[in-house]
């Protein structure tokens, strides 16, 4: 899995280097969610990060759903944080937790990262118990 996690991150941080201008020009925080499917097919999403903005996550979902795809494995997003350099690993919204849980993805895994070594939760690990 190391493997497609990196391939997945790598996604995300080319296409947050090649937009940190929007970082700039906005003032605001940039985050690139990568969903990889069961066809093994990557769908990227971006998020600009204004008031009234789209998640990365759902943006990617509705990619992958344009494309015709219906079975989903794992989800990462990546922050570039405004001011820095750095790249963070982060969870989604509690939206996307919602939308997640609301479109039957149960089966999706989010890939997180502690100590430079990747690990994923389940959505349900990351919704709160009703």
């Amino acid at each position: 899995m190391k493997k497609l996690f990196d391939k997945m991150y790598n996604t995300a941080t080319k296409l947050l280097n090649k937009n940190k201008d929007l970082v700039e020009k906005f003032d605001h925080s940039l985050v690139v969610s990568v969903l990889a499917c069961k066809s093994e097919k990557l769908y990227i999403g971006m998020n600009i990060a204004w008031w009234h903005s789209v998640c990365a996550e759902s943006t990617a979902v509705s990619n992958a759903y344009q494309a015709g795809e219906r079975e989903f494995k794992y989800l990462m997003a990546v922050k570039l944080k405004n001011g820095t350099n750095e790249f963070y690993i982060i969870p989604p919204c509690g939206i996307c937790r919602e939308m997640f849980s609301e479109l039957d993805m149960s089966m999706l895994q989010v890939i997180l990262k502690q100590d430079e070594k990747y690990y994923t939760k389940s959505i349900n690990e990351l919704l709160p118990e009703y």
